[in-house]
């Protein structure tokens, strides 16, 4: 239950840790929108290997078992969190981050497969806790990263990715260090992945995640153009979506009980509708700030309903390889989100956060067209 619930962690971390330096970052970088992108794209960098990292998960603890796999992976993502703290070039950063994605997608991976050795309901009540867990510890890195930003620079901020050493004393004490075998994490497989099942959920990921990271990625330029410039301040700002998210996940298993899927969808889009459209039009730092907390009820549910339909979908011997291919989807998805954020502005002429307002609104009627008719697939 504890891997579980840490499982979302590991990704959060790595892509929050550093978000409240954003607008400091951008003014080494020399400022402007080029700036801005750039330190956009050096926040999302660990994408590209969490996508990688990943799928791997199940395979790795099959042949190496869990222990020595989580210990060896904590040990390097410690590391290549923490070098970013150092004088490198460019070039250092972002193969360090590069690693740090890897390990972090494979741990996320190997610890979200632990569901499926549970009940659906116990199941569902995890993945909702471990939401709530995965959003409390970025209210944590937004905020203590401001901080040190604000103190000693934004490199200090790296000091966020030194959480996952709390975690070897739980490895130490609860994880077999023999090779997984079958009923287990990655058991060999007895027929065929899901493909046809799963895939709808993976495409799904990719289109709704742009809006889920509105608030982390776009939110700190938003409250800079609102005349907001101290980081730590724009850290606890922006976590006001995080702490939105801890209270929405930690009932979760209550709301998969009241509502059906199609009506959390509702709600989910709603919520990201609302919270566009109240930032786009924003004129002041409190209607803003709350505008960009909405987002955290949908995003609140999200995850956890995604995960809880997959599960449902794939046998418990594929639960790791489906877990891994969801999280590359979502950060396949994050990968995406800034050039995405780029062609809404260059492409449409109008504002990131109006474009989403569109967006939102588009999946909020088919979602209530097909809900309505009873075709949103279970």
């Amino acid at each position: 239950m504890v891997l579980v619930v840490a499982s979302a962690t590991f990704n959060a971390i790595t892509a929050d840790a550093i978000v409240s330096a954003l607008p400091q970052m951008t003014r080494e970088f020399g400022g402007g929108a080029d700036a801005a992108f750039l330190a956009q794209m050096l926040l999302v960098t660990p994408s590209l290997s969490i996508i990688v990292g990943a799928p791997l998960g199940g395979i790795c603890a099959r042949r190496f078992g869990l222990k020595p796999l989580m210990l060896g992976a904590i040990a390097l993502y410690a590391t290549s969190g923490a070098i970013g703290l150092l004088p490198l070039g460019s070039m250092a950063l972002i193969l360090s981050r590069i690693l740090l994605g890897f390990v972090s997608g494979l741990l996320g991976a190997v610890c979200l497969a632990r569901a499926a050795e549970f009940a659906p309901d116990r199941a569902a009540r995890l993945l909702g806790f471990a939401n709530a867990m995965a959003a409390s510890m970025a209210i944590g890195a937004f905020v203590l990263g401001g901080l040190l930003a604000r103190e000693f620079g934004w490199r200090t901020a790296n000091l966020a990715y030194l959480w996952v050493l709390l975690l070897v004393p739980v490895v130490l004490v609860s994880v077999s260090p023999a090779p997984v075998r079958s009923g287990d994490v990655d058991a060999t497989p007895r027929q065929p992945f899901p493909w046809l099942a799963t895939v709808p959920i993976y495409l799904a990921t990719l289109l709704v995640f742009v809006s889920v990271y509105s608030s982390s990625i776009e939110g700190p330029f938003v409250l800079l153009r609102l005349g907001m410039i101290d980081p730590a301040q724009i850290g606890i700002a922006i976590s006001g979506a995080a702490i939105a998210c801890v209270f929405v996940s930690a009932v979760y298993g209550w709301i998969a009980r009241a509502l059906n899927d199609g009506l959390q969808f509702v709600v989910i889009f709603a919520a990201f509708f609302s919270s566009a459209c109240i930032t786009a039009w924003a004129q002041s730092l409190p209607v803003a700030i709350c505008g960009l907390a909405l987002t955290g009820i949908g995003s609140g549910i999200l995850s956890p309903l995604l995960v809880s339909r997959l599960m449902r979908r794939v046998p418990r011997e594929h639960a790791a390889t489906a877990s891994g291919l969801f999280a590359s989807a979502t950060f396949v998805s994050v990968f995406m989100t800034p050039p995405a954020y780029r062609s809404i502005v260059a492409l449409g002429g109008i504002q990131v956060f109006t474009g989403l307002a569109i967006i939102a609104a588009i999946e909020l009627a088919a979602t209530i067209a097909l809900a309505a008719s009873g075709r949103l697939p279970r």
